[in-house]
């Protein structure tokens, strides 16, 4: 069952896509190592979209239910996909964080060009399912911080 909190994205995705996550072919490590998506969709529980420079408190609100969503699934693998960060603050990241995350440098965000509500994203949480369909999309609005509670509680 999709959690619809948060829709807009996976509908407007789904119209123009049949669901199936867009390519995305410019993943890297910190140290430039290209990693295709398809060898980290398989193993991920949970994938975070984030643009650095977008909204502070958006980031905050959506790490501090990424704790909550660890310390309830302790095993679970979670992928971030940061856009517009340094390779050096990714190396800091990881070795700070190695054990709770996967970071991982984006280039274009997919969905970038689907959201109508502003030009740089808040956090995007999202999965994939065992087809590779797209599913249960939410997008942190720091305006309904329960939202975000209650979709780390559902999924």
């Amino acid at each position: 069952m999709d959690i619809q909190v948060s829709s807009y994205i996976a509908q407007e995705f789904n119209l123009y896509n049949d669901g199936r996550i867009p390519l995305i072919d410019s993943l890297e490590t910190y140290d430039g190592t290209a990693i295709p998506f398809k060898d980290i969709s398989g193993g991920t529980d949970l994938f975070v979209y984030f643009d650095t420079s977008g909204c502070p408190p958006c980031k905050e609100l959506a790490f501090k239910a990424l704790s909550e969503y660890k310390t309830k699934k302790p095993d679970s693998r979670i992928s971030l996909l940061l856009e517009n960060v340094r390779n050096r603050d990714l190396l800091v990241m990881q070795k700070e964080l190695h054990d709770s995350y996967i970071f991982l440098k984006i280039r274009k965000f997919p969905f970038k060009k689907v959201d109508k509500e502003d030009e740089m994203l808040s956090p995007v949480f999202f999965q994939i399912d065992s087809t590779g369909v797209f599913t249960n999309c939410f997008k942190v609005d720091l305006n309904h911080p329960e939202d975000l509670k209650e979709y780390i509680e559902r999924i």
